[in-house]
């Protein structure tokens, strides 16, 4: 009975003390959760629009100025051809009237127009206003003898060109022609009536004498370029002067018509103003 009951507790433990066999524990592998993303659409081939080139600004101004034109009468598209002297000094009723009875394209002012600065602008500023087209207004500004500013109180004028060519420095002509375009620019006028571009080949030449730059064509050519260029610099319309040339005389030029040119004037039929009033 003992033998028994020895045998049942030997079992017992031996059965409690059993293990198996320890084996490497496989990873259980984590669970993915996978999202499938709708399929994306190719990008759209961007279409390219041609634009249409802009046309270049002459164009555009010959454009404007064409149309301009035909919008005028015959006898508006010949006064657009006159520059015309004034009898004025000051805005008025008579400077309104007379601008637009004529309509010309421009007018010159002498020193007999100019009275002050401020005068001066309000004239310019006037001939602009009662004009259906802006106008040239120009004046005879070269500097030396001829000088119509010459007349505002306080105006220094500048050397005479030959003052100028004689010290043979383009520079001095650029920077002559600047101050003068100041000038102007501050009295409303946008043309100048300069250079002289007359090559000085008579001494005895009273006509031109120091209002040339000198005798040499290379550097009265050199001066002229360097004293528009300085008019240029300042927006104001460069008039070189004169043609066909004034650098040979002796005595000023009277111009009268030649008798043959009268004669053929009386020939010729009268011409109708119902054709320069036509469109």
């Amino acid at each position: 009975m003992i033998k028994l009951l020895a045998l049942i507790i030997f079992a017992a433990i031996a059965l409690f003390s059993f293990r198996p066999a320890s084996y490497p524990r496989q990873a259980v592998p984590a669970v993915i959760e996978i999202v499938a993303e709708p399929p994306t659409a190719p990008a759209p081939t961007p279409v390219e629009i041609p634009e249409e080139p802009e046309p270049p600004s002459e164009e555009i101004e010959t454009l404007f100025i064409e149309a301009l034109i035909d919008d005028m009468c015959t006898r508006r598209q010949v006064s657009q051809l006159f520059m015309l002297s004034l009898g004025f000094t000051a805005p008025s009723d008579e400077l309104r009237a007379f601008v637009g009875e004529t309509g010309a394209g421009g007018y010159i002012l002498f020193g007999n127009n100019i009275t002050d600065l401020e005068g001066t602008r309000a004239l310019t500023a006037a001939l602009r206003e009662f004009s259906d087209v802006s106008p040239f207004i120009g004046i005879d500004e070269e500097g030396g003898t001829v000088s119509r500013l010459s007349a505002l109180p306080g105006y220094a004028i500048t050397p005479a060109a030959g003052v100028i060519g004689a010290g043979g420095d383009a520079e001095v002509a650029y920077l002559a022609g600047r101050a003068i375009g100041e000038a102007l620019l501050s009295v409303g006028v946008n043309v100048n009536f300069a250079p002289v571009a007359d090559v000085l080949t008579n001494p005895r030449n009273t006509v031109i004498g120091n209002r040339a730059f000198g005798s040499d064509p290379a550097v009265v050519a050199n001066m002229v370029s360097a004293f528009q260029a300085g008019l240029h610099s300042q927006g104001i319309v460069s008039a070189p002067k004169h043609f066909p040339g004034h650098g040979a005389e002796r005595m000023p030029i009277r111009i009268s018509a030649p008798p043959s040119l009268t004669a053929t004037r009386k020939a010729l039929p009268p011409l109708s103003t119902s054709r320069l009033s036509a469109r």
